[in-house]
């Protein structure tokens, strides 16, 4: 993400920029652009960049941006909607200049020591054939159409990636 107004439209002008980034272990506001966007420059981020820096959230990587702290900054797309859509953030003030591929969200989880009633009862709470309609406002502020059951086989190709 750069600012729209900083005319730097492509890659090829963020050589040297001031780069900033979420976390050292977030997923897509560090280790994903570390490991899919050095892939495509070709060298690590602190190369390509003039500075690397880390904000500690999304929303203040958003607003080292806005601010001029950093030239561009990687953030989730999730959390990108968020600010636009909490007037955080006008559309148009930043161009989105890099995407990853789709990533798994964070799932809902609860504890196997649970006795089975309760496992059922939370599965049904989630999945069951009114979730949809109760969790209906939960879901469209998340953007999503249904919750859907995951295992672990879901994030493998994310440990594929940090592996390399």
């Amino acid at each position: 993400m750069v600012l729209e107004r900083s005319g730097k439209h492509d890659l090829s002008k963020l050589r040297g920029a001031r780069l900033v980034l979420t976390d050292p272990v977030s997923t897509s506001g560090s280790l994903l652009p570390r490991r899919q966007f050095e892939a495509s420059l070709g060298q690590t981020l602190e190369r390509y960049f003039g500075s690397v820096s880390f904000s500690g959230s999304h929303g203040r990587s958003i607003q080292s941006v806005l601010k001029g702290d950093a030239d561009a900054g990687f953030i989730s797309s999730i959390q990108l909607e968020e600010a636009l859509l909490t007037g955080r953030l006008d559309k148009g003030q930043v161009r989105v200049l890099w995407s990853s591929e789709p990533i798994p969200n964070d799932p809902f989880v609860y504890r196997g020591a649970l006795c089975e009633g309760l496992r059922k009862q939370i599965r049904s709470a989630f999945l069951g054939e009114e979730a949809d309609q109760e969790l209906g406002e939960m879901l469209r502020r998340l953007k999503s159409v249904r919750f859907v059951p995951v295992d672990d086989r879901l994030y493998q190709p994310i440990r594929d990636l940090l592996a390399r």
